[in-house]
């Protein structure tokens, strides 16, 4: 991971010679001073003795101004910690978290999220309960600016951090994902294999995804076990901006690109034109070319196969970019 300076803002708060803490909570904010109390307020709130819960607040907000004014006007729990690092990036701060983190579990929380009072009691729990678990998550629900839109097909609620595998505590499935707003893992585990990949993750007003993925990847490959926890439960702001389809187009073409940095399993090219044949055939003649692409939509069936074929588009431009018949 690499050492990074990063500037601590409040006392550690611990006598020398404390015992460790059960688990770390950590939150990585970037310019969302609006929502952020609620986010910490959730961790001061758990159902967890003070001294088992360490909270790090990492804090690489562009605006260093505002940045300093807000941290100087606004307290934060005694069991935590604030670290302000100058460079931006998801992974960064994260990174930054796990080598600050005293804890044997370090669970990671959005910004704008908000965790309920049984998310770092069940965590713990699970953690102890099963010696294998490398990684551990829940369900994430989503707060809507106003309702969920009319349009937003059930396939694609995972691309605004909507998570539900079911009510039961299982082993997570090779296809199926935690969201890192809800997320935590074996300290020793994450050590191991290196932290996050800075390369990858959020880095500013950029889309770019995958570090979760790629690191669970790694720590499975390892020989840990990933588990799902339904009582690790999280509540997380769906911003009104991305309630729009230009938005979650956005958000499409951004996937295939965290997939190829991320060297994941691309789609077939033959399957990628035949996407595009097909959403294009059912479109007005007028609309088949480009435009019919970033057309807004009224069912979801139909902006489901529009984003299907934008995906296909921008997989095979980044990893094809030739004619089929030449193939």
């Amino acid at each position: 991971m690499g050492e990074h300076p990063v500037t601590l803002k409040r006392p550690e708060g611990s006598a020398a010679g404390q015992r460790a803490p059960e688990i770390t909570a950590a939150i990585c904010t970037y310019n969302r001073y609006d929502v952020l109390p609620d986010a910490i307020a959730s961790l001061a709130n758990q159902a967890l003795d003070p001294d088992s819960l360490e909270i790090l607040i990492i804090d690489n907000s562009a605006d260093r101004a505002g940045q300093s004014d807000y941290w100087a006007a606004h307290e934060i729990p005694t069991n935590a910690r604030l670290l302000v690092d100058t460079t931006a990036g998801l992974s960064r701060a994260r990174n930054t978290a796990l080598r600050a983190s005293r804890a044997s579990v370090i669970a990671f929380l959005d910004d704008d999220a908000v965790a309920m009072p049984e998310w770092c009691p069940s965590l713990v729990d699970s953690f102890r309960t099963h010696p294998d678990a490398g990684i551990v998550g829940g369900p994430v629900e989503p707060i809507w600016p106003e309702k969920s839109p009319s349009w937003l097909h059930k396939w694609q609620r995972g691309f605004l951090t909507i998570v539900d595998h079911g009510e039961a505590f299982r082993v997570l499935q090779e296809d199926e994902w935690l969201a890192g707003t809800n997320i935590a893992f074996r300290n020793s585990a994450l050590q191991a294999v290196g932290g996050f990949h800075e390369g990858l993750g959020r880095t500013g007003s950029s889309l770019l995804s995958n570090e979760e993925l790629a690191v669970s990847r790694k720590v499975r490959e390892a020989g840990f076990v990933a588990y799902y926890e339904p009582k690790a439960r999280v509540m997380h702001r769906v911003h009104s901006n991305r309630t729009t389809q230009q938005w979650l187009r956005q958000r499409v073409c951004w996937q295939a690109v965290s997939d190829l940095l991320a060297n994941a399993t691309h789609p077939e090219s033959a399957r990628c034109w035949s996407e595009l044949a097909q959403y294009q055939s059912k479109l007005p003649v007028e609309m088949r070319g480009v435009r019919g692409l970033f057309l807004d939509m009224q069912e979801p069936d139909d902006f489901y196969q529009q984003c299907r074929a934008l995906e296909a588009l921008m997989h095979l431009a980044l990893n094809r970019a030739r004619d089929p018949e030449c193939e």
